[in-house]
């Protein structure tokens, strides 16, 4: 019996199997996506993306493009996270009854350099689970450097 030699596989193959893999994932993982229907509200948008420890941005939304239904007296909670995990202080943010807002916010002294994110609670976000589709969180990512 004549030994087979293994010939090593092509390059062309091993791209075309992981595309299939990730097009099968993506098309399959659609629960992880919020419902098209859903109300959410507007991206968040911040003044600077790069900010020094102790500096502030202005963290700001745009009115949202459905009715979120918040009545007079709706507001979030804002802070911002390193990538260790340490936080500032929540700032709470009183929210227009078409979701808008806007507001300054401190990175603390203490944070070193690195990524960190702005991030949001209180909205719709927080309210995703199985029945709704998972939602990605209400945050906008910046860069704190001295």
């Amino acid at each position: 019996m004549k030994a087979r030699r293994n010939r090593p596989v092509s390059r062309v193959l091993l791209l075309g199997l992981a595309a299939s893999i990730a097009m099968l994932s993506a098309t399959t993982l659609t629960a992880c996506a919020p419902d098209p229907d859903r109300c959410l509200p507007a991206p968040l948008d911040v003044s600077s993306v790069d900010v020094a420890p102790g500096g502030s941005l202005t963290v700001r939304s745009a009115a949202a493009e459905c009715d979120l239904g918040y009545e007079n007296g709706a507001s979030y909670s804002i802070a911002v996270v390193s990538s260790s995990g340490e936080q500032s202080d929540h700032v709470d943010v009183p929210v227009e009854r078409d979701g808008s807002f806007s507001t300054e916010i401190t990175v603390p002294e203490s944070f070193a350099d690195g990524a960190a994110s702005v991030v949001v609670s209180g909205s719709p976000y927080d309210e995703c689970d199985e029945d709704s589709g998972s939602c990605a969180a209400y945050v906008v990512d910046i860069a704190v450097s001295r």
